[in-house]
Parts: C-alpha cells; structure tokens; sequence
C-alpha cells in the first residue's frame, strides 16, 4: 500500500536511539527511497537505504557538512534533543537545553530550507507536551520546548506560502533513556512514530501520537486551531459571543466606545438633544438670591483636649 512516506528522502536526527530510531524503521517500513540518519556518535544500518551522518545539531560545520551531502530532501525531522533534571538555578543548565532544544533545531531548518521549499516538503519538530504544561523535575526544558513549539507556529505561517508543511509532534511520555528514571506509563517508541507519520499523511499540523498527550488533544486544539472569521479555537469564540470582533483583543465593546471608538456593526450611542427651558415671567421678575453665608466660620469648632492651650504656671521645685 502506498503512502505519503513512499519514495520519500527523510533526514532524522538523534536517530541512534529512542524516538529517533524508531521514526527511522517506520520510515523505510513506509516505503521511503533514502533515509539520513543523523547522530553524534557513529552508528550503522542494515538497511542500504540508510545513510549515517555524523551530525551534532549544536555544531554549525557539521550542519552545513550534512546540507552539502544530503542534496535533496522532502522531510526534515528535528528528534534530536536534550533532557537533564534541573532546577533552574544554574543559567548553564537552562542555556544547554535552549543551545540544542531551540537553536539546534532551529539551525537545522535554516540548513536544509532551500531542499525542503525546491520539494515542498515537511518540517516535523518534536516540541513534547512539555511544551504546553512545563514539568516539575526539568523547568529548562519545558523552557526550550515552549520555545520551539513557538517557532514552530512562527515557521509554519511563514513558510506557507512557500509550499512548506510544519508540523508540531507533541508526545507524553516515552520509553526512552531520557526518562528512564521516571516512574511514570511511558509510550513505545515505535508506537510513538507510527503516529507520527500517521498525522503527517493526515495533513496534522499539531500531533499528538501517543495516548497521554492524546487525551488532551481536544483542549489544545480548541486553543490553538484555526477557526472561521480568523479567530483561533475556543478563544476566538469567546471574543465572538461577546461581540469583540474588532479592536484590542479581550477589550470589551463598552471600553472602545468609551476611548472614542465604536463597533463597526453597531449604531452609534444616541444622545438625547439639548432644549432650552423657558422660564415663567414671574421668575424673571424675582431678584437675584443672595448667595449663602458661610457659617462655618462662625461655627465654634472644638479641638481635641491636647490641642487647647492650657494656662500657663510657675514650674515646681523639686529640689
């Protein structure tokens, strides 16, 4: 059976273990034409479809190396990444997550952007749930995640209209070395390609290919999908049940009318017209009122007993 995966060349980074790994058997299991797989440490395949490539995302010759040998491409997937336990109190730990999390991948897609927009190809970005909601034990990477999910959502409406699919993976927990010590469900990690892939023949932007981060699929993409009028998921709602189509978003139409801007729907405010009053002829004849005497003067006003001057005495002697 064809699929969207057949005949394809897909570059895969960390793909000597993990994620990365599995996203290479599924890959060739679909029929791709040529596999790149990118790791640190040398690393070989049984299949002559697969090319290893000494890559290191975090290093800017070997990344351009790897653009010069791989040639064409039709989908780039950014795995490789980096997940140590932290605290944020050390700036290193934070700054070692971004370096690879964020900016690695980020150099990856500026590598191998001119390949992907000649084949109109997919960029797929693994940005983990922990991109939504951080995790306790790792603060710096759900940092750089939230930071490459963001860059994600930029590059996909960037990259558009350029022919440029981006996709977002965000997966739960998996069976890993990354998480080995965590004693928590953990996900296959081919389970976890296989839905990868799944979503990217189903035109997907955001995946969520595992069942933890499925079951908050539906809240996340009532967030963050686009809806009619160009307002996104439940938020765009919101503003549309209380008429804030236009204007600062969350400003209430109430607010814009009071700052001098009206609703482009609505009528302006009426106001009710200024009459003049005649008045009786015997008024007019009445003099003038004689403007009220301020009593306040003449009122006595008591101070408080340590404010009232007392006599003043002779000093006692108590020598």
């Amino acid at each position: 059976m064809s699929t969207a995966i057949d005949g394809k060349a897909i570059l895969v980074t960390g793909a000597n273990r993990g994620i990365g790994q599995a996203m290479v058997t599924e890959a060739l299991r679909r029929g791709a034409s040529r596999v790149y797989a990118g790791t640190r440490q040398p690393y070989a395949h049984p299949d002559p479809r697969v090319t290893t490539l000494a890559l290191d995302i975090t290093d800017e010759e070997q990344v351009r190396a790897a653009a010069a040998q791989v040639g064409s491409l039709d989908i780039l997937v950014n795995n490789a990444g980096v997940f140590l336990f932290d605290d944020l109190t050390d700036r290193g730990a934070l700054e070692q997550h971004l370096a690879v999390n964020l900016f690695g991948t980020y150099r990856m897609i500026q590598a191998f952007l001119p390949a992907l927009i000649e084949s109109g190809g997919d960029i797929i970005n693994n940005v983990s749930v922990a991109s939504l909601a951080p995790i306790p034990v790792t603060p710096a990477y759900s940092v750089s995640k939230a930071a490459a999910f963001s860059l994600t959502q930029s590059l996909r409406m960037l990259l558009a209209a350029r022919g440029v699919r981006v996709h977002a993976v965000l997966t739960g927990p998996v069976d890993t070395d990354m998480v080995r010590d965590l004693d928590i469900p953990k996900t296959p990690p081919l389970s976890v390609a296989q839905g990868i892939f799944d979503g990217v023949e189903n035109g997907e932007e955001d995946i969520f290919p595992d069942p933890m981060s499925a079951t908050f699929a539906d809240v996340a993409r009532q967030v963050l999908a686009p809806e009619t009028g160009g307002d996104h998921g439940r938020l765009g709602r919101r503003r549309l049940q209380h008429g804030d189509h236009q204007g600062v978003p969350g400003e209430s139409r109430t607010r814009r009318r009071a700052v001098g801007g009206h609703h482009a729907h609505a009528p302006p405010p009426r106001r009710r017209p200024i009459r003049a009053r005649a008045r009786h002829p015997a008024r007019l004849s009445r003099p003038a009122r004689r403007p009220v005497r301020d009593l306040g003067r003449q009122r006595r006003i008591a101070r408080p007993p340590e404010l009232v001057p007392q006599p003043q005495g002779q000093p006692e002697d108590h020598r």
